[in-house]
């Protein structure tokens, strides 16, 4: 086994293989299948483009006019027609100014005795209401929509991530299976070549029957062994694929990747704890658990403002001059305002309480996996000492196993827990790779995976 420099990650790279052999899968080639065929991703993509449309709807309506035209026709009565062909222009703009803000305009056009247009009338009306239970509903909306637009931004990203951290641990584990059923069908080499040894040995009188079952039932559990292993990987590869839309491919592909880049990567991570911070308070749960306390707030202000009157204040001006008029409302009396208050206040503590929950629970995950990365940076960092210690046991095994101390079985025994060490080497190196990537996701990085893959 080579040294920690050249402990390699098993990732794929898409290949062309012959006719004979057929596609060979790479991991860079399965995560982009899955990103395009994904439903769950294909929603959250369409659910960003609505909010953003939702967003430019909500601007508009309070950056440009509405325009209406009326067309008054002559009317009929008993007396026949009575009455001119009139038109009346009108333009409406809501502006976002305290509780509600209008102007609107209109122009009256008829027609002369010449059959020509003429103005017949004009107006125009600024109107303002100040509501101190809702003093900028229009602000407030434009300021949803935005939230909305980050929030399903927010969502895309993380329904991406997931769906590339799933397949990379899918696909790692994979590589993973199918190397422990080339493990098994080594050792099943190993016992039939025991066998035909065995009954060499037999033939010659140097060894009796049982040794002959014993090397038997060697083989049967090798080939069990071998059968259930092979069984287990085709049946993960089969459900692997089916969610790929793949039907079937010739093997799994493999690109070799230094195993200190993922090393220092790891560690150059782990030592900027200031993110631990800032991806707690950028999490979605405590924005969404702080949006629900600042809700409660305006709702409390809400009922406490309610014995506050609202002002109304209307401006015209036509051609024959303009008026002004105001209006005071008052909410002088609602039985249920003192309980209503109480609950707004229970709410808000409410919204507090869960606030502080969501940042507690929120740090201990992002903690957890960075507890998790560092439990396996330093599996990682273990390799070297323990593949010296497994040098040195395969040396002192093999001159036991050389001068009959140890038997063929427990000699065999030894040989697939080196191999078995071998390959957990190898996943180590996954595991490193997959928790560095699952605590870049939680700290709020992009994960950066197509440049892992190049």
């Amino acid at each position: 086994m080579g040294g920690i420099s050249s402990c390699l990650l098993a990732v794929a790279l898409f290949v062309t293989a012959s006719a004979d052999s057929g596609p060979v899968l790479g991991l860079r080639e399965a995560i982009d299948l899955v990103l395009r065929h994904d439903a769950g991703l294909r929603q959250a993509e369409l659910q960003l483009e609505r909010a953003r449309l939702e967003l430019e709807a909500a601007i508009a309506s309070v950056s440009l006019p509405s325009l209406t035209f009326t067309l008054t026709p002559p009317t009929l009565s008993t007396d026949g027609w009575g009455g001119d062909l009139k038109g009346t222009v009108g333009a409406t703009l809501s502006l976002p100014l305290l509780t509600s803000s209008t102007i609107s305009a209109s122009l009256d056009v008829g027609l002369d005795e010449n059959s020509s247009p003429q103005l017949t009338g004009w107006r125009a009306v600024f109107s303002q209401r100040v509501d101190p239970t809702s003093l900028h509903p229009t602000s407030d909306r434009l300021d949803a929509r935005r939230r909305a637009v980050d929030e399903a931004q927010i969502s895309l990203t993380a329904k991406r991530n997931a769906l590339v951290l799933e397949t990379v641990s899918t696909y790692t584990n994979l590589l993973a299976a199918r190397d422990q059923a080339a493990r098994v069908e080594a050792a099943l080499l190993r016992a039939e070549e025991r066998l035909r040894g065995i009954e060499d040995l037999i033939q010659r009188g140097l060894r009796g029957e049982s040794d002959r079952v014993d090397a038997q039932l060697a083989v049967l559990d090798a080939r069990i062994r071998l059968d259930q292993a092979r069984s287990d990987y085709e049946k993960n590869l089969a459900a692997f694929l089916q969610g790929l839309g793949l039907e079937e491919i010739s093997d799994l592909s493999s690109h070799e990747l230094p195993a200190s880049t993922v090393r220092t990567a790891a560690e150059d991570l782990l030592s900027r704890q200031e993110l631990v911070d800032a991806a707690v308070a950028s999490s979605s749960s405590v924005r969404s658990a702080e949006r629900a306390v600042a809700e409660a707030e305006a709702a409390l202000r809400t009922v406490r403002n309610e014995a506050v009157p609202a002002l109304s204040v209307d401006l015209g001006l036509d051609e024959s001059g303009w008026t002004v008029g105001c209006r005071l409302s008052f909410d002088l009396f609602s039985p249920d305002r003192g309980a209503r208050a109480r609950i707004a206040e229970v709410d808000l503590e409410l919204a507090r309480i869960r606030l502080r929950s969501a940042i507690d629970s929120e740090r201990e995950t992002v903690l957890r996996l960075a507890a998790s990365l560092d439990t396996a940076l330093s599996d990682f960092n273990r390799l070297p000492l323990e593949k010296e210690r497994w040098t040195i046991r395969e040396a002192a095994q093999r001159r036991k196993w050389e001068a009959g101390a140890v038997s063929d079985g427990d000699w065999e025994a030894f040989l697939e827990e080196q191999d078995a060490f071998r390959s957990d080497a190898r996943q180590r190196v996954a595991t490193l790779f997959i928790s560095y990537l699952r605590y870049r996701d939680v700290l709020g990085l992009d994960l950066e995976w197509e440049g892992w893959l190049q």
